[in-house]
């Protein structure tokens, strides 16, 4: 775990000396999120997309946070895909369709106030049913993973079900000294933590510990162990995290309550219109993957993961005669990345179209950016000004994602601070060092050749 902390620690140096370091705390990036392409969920299907349109209206860009959900609701920024849709089949076809929306950005109050009402689809013109559908992503957006996790069944798992039996320990810190309270745990075990703040792990055991903020402070925390038997190790406290000097403390269970995996996580992931499936989905997978590598799971983390960190997506049927071609019309909000390090910022937009490469064909694309604002920076060709914004048309796919960025300004200015100009400089007379003396050590050394050959 140390070295873990120390590769971290030293990443973040290194981030330092390549970004803009400001001589104010302030926060100066805000990641976004993304939408894509519709993607066939059923496999070998013939349908091509003839023709699509993608049109992207921002008539406003986001600002950095929001006081009220209210205000992030009435966002004026969405992109709508319109699709021509052919079935060239002898049959009729109903397919099952994902269209990804990505994950709540970074300045929304939370995943429960997205607002999907002033988004819709429809095929010809027919407004079409849709459900939202959620999963919780393992980093980045991957096609693949989405189908793997987007299922019709609760996920089943041996120890991870939820009937499985579940024990609450409530415990409280009774204490005059010390800052440090630390478990054990045998290697295999795995138990859920109202909170905890770090872990190590030996050869033998985990261990995880809990900070508390004064001496005198009464510490109240809650253990779910599972099974019957309490497999939580005696605890030992410290003066700190280091846990280099042992005091004397006490610990006192307060109460234990028996109860079902379900019954514990009741009161996680609670986005409204989030299906019981998803919900459930959502849960074990995420437990799933911390049981992987850590021995205990923070009850108040998963909740902010739940309602930050989810993917959103419209799964809905549409059905194609045979011979015949639908246009197919999904509106979806857009939440572009805020760059920060430039006055007035930049707003990053993403439109992931490599789903679409899975289509039996794909003809070509037409895109259309209706905004007051500047672009810049688009990766699939040339952008072309137009009466509404700008516009561009693609023979095929991109061979990469759709992005682009607007400015309220064409020429932003990039906020370059005292302390980045010093990094700056400092780099530059390293590297004038260097090459000062990479130069003196090879003119000592052709000096040295000459004179041997000299003496020969």
């Amino acid at each position: 775990m140390k070295k873990i902390r120390i590769i971290l620690i030293t990443l973040i140096a290194l981030a330092l000396f390549v970004l803009p370091v400001s001589a104010n705390s302030a926060l100066m990036f805000w990641s976004g999120s993304e939408g894509s392409d519709v993607y066939m969920m059923s496999e070998n299907c013939p349908v091509e997309v003839s023709h699509e349109k993608l049109v992207f209206n921002v008539n406003q860009l986001p600002d950095r946070g929001y006081a009220t959900p209210e205000a992030f609701d009435a966002l004026d920024s969405s992109v709508t895909a319109i699709y021509d849709f052919h079935n060239p089949a002898d049959y009729d076809i109903s397919a099952r369709l994902y269209f990804p929306i990505g994950r709540i950005p970074d300045y929304a109050p939370g995943i429960e106030h997205l607002s999907f009402e002033r988004h819709q689809i429809r095929t010809d013109g027919r407004e079409v049913n849709y459900q939202l559908r959620y999963y919780y992503p393992n980093g980045d957006f991957k096609i693949a993973e989405a189908l793997e996790k987007l299922k019709d069944e609760k996920i089943q798992d041996e120890l991870l079900n939820e009937d499985a039996l579940v024990i609450r320990y409530d415990y409280q810190v009774e204490t005059n000294e010390g800052m440090w309270c630390e478990f054990s745990l045998e290697r295999g075990r795995f138990v859920l933590a109202s909170r905890y703040n770090g872990t190590k792990i030996d050869a033998d055991h985990y261990n995880f510990g809990l900070f508390y903020q004064t001496r005198d402070e009464e510490m109240n925390f809650s253990v779910y162990l599972f099974g019957e038997e309490n497999y939580l190790g005696e605890p030992h406290f410290y003066e700190n995290a280091a846990a280099e000097k042992e005091v004397e403390n006490r610990l006192i269970l307060t109460g234990q309550q028996t109860m079902t995996l379900k019954e514990a996580l009741n009161d996680y992931c609670r986005v409204e219109g989030i299906s019981e499936i998803d919900r459930h989905n959502c849960l074990i997978s995420r437990l799933k993957e911390i049981s992987s590598y850590l021995p205990a799971v923070s009850l108040d983390e998963l909740d902010y993961e739940m309602a930050h960190l989810l993917m959103c997506g419209y799964e809905y049927q549409l059905t194609i005669p045979a011979g015949q071609t639908v246009v197919n019309e999904v509106t979806a909000p857009l939440y572009p990345s805020i760059d920060g390090y430039y006055d007035p910022p930049y707003h990053q937009f993403t439109y992931l179209s490599s789903p679409a490469k899975t289509w039996s064909s794909f003809n070509d694309l037409d895109i259309e950016i209706r905004t007051p604002y500047h672009a810049s920076a688009f990766s699939a060709g040339e952008l072309q000004k137009t009466d509404y914004g700008y516009s561009a048309h693609l023979d095929g796919l991109p061979q990469d994602e759709i992005s682009f960025r607007l400015c309220a300004s064409a020429s932003p200015d990039h906020i370059k601070n005292g302390s980045y100009n010093i990094i700056l400089w400092i780099f530059l007379i390293l590297l004038i060092l260097a090459v000062i003396a990479i130069v003196t050590v090879t003119v000592l050394i052709v000096k040295a050749v000459r004179r041997h050959r000299n003496k020969s």
